[in-house]
């Protein structure tokens, strides 16, 4: 999901970690983004990603005050976390021709 969601919003890995499920409008293929010094931002997203969100919410679970993206305990994911992952194989998400 997290791969899906930088793709399509170009946003940057702490906006995407730190995605709320209140934070989709899903009516209006949309998402807000609390980037650097707290600002707000809407972007819009693909009508493709709004259907993995939506599945990825309905096999999750998740509530409206949830971590859209997060660890399996529920906290918010770092770049601690992500970034060895990505780093280490990017052949996993087949896209080995994208550079950090």
């Amino acid at each position: 999901m997290l791969i899906l969601i930088l793709l399509d919003t170009g946003c940057r890995l702490s906006e995407a970690t730190g995605l709320r499920v209140c934070d989709v409008d899903m009516d209006n293929l949309l998402v807000k983004l609390t980037g650097k010094g707290s600002k707000d931002r809407l972007v819009p997203i693909s009508f493709e990603l709004r259907k993995e969100i939506f599945r990825y919410m309905s096999k999750e679970g998740l509530k409206p005050d949830d971590r859209l993206v997060a660890t399996e305990r529920g906290l918010v994911l770092s770049k601690r976390n992500v970034l060895p992952v990505w780093a280490s194989g990017p052949h996993l998400f087949n896209l080995q021709n994208i550079l950090l």
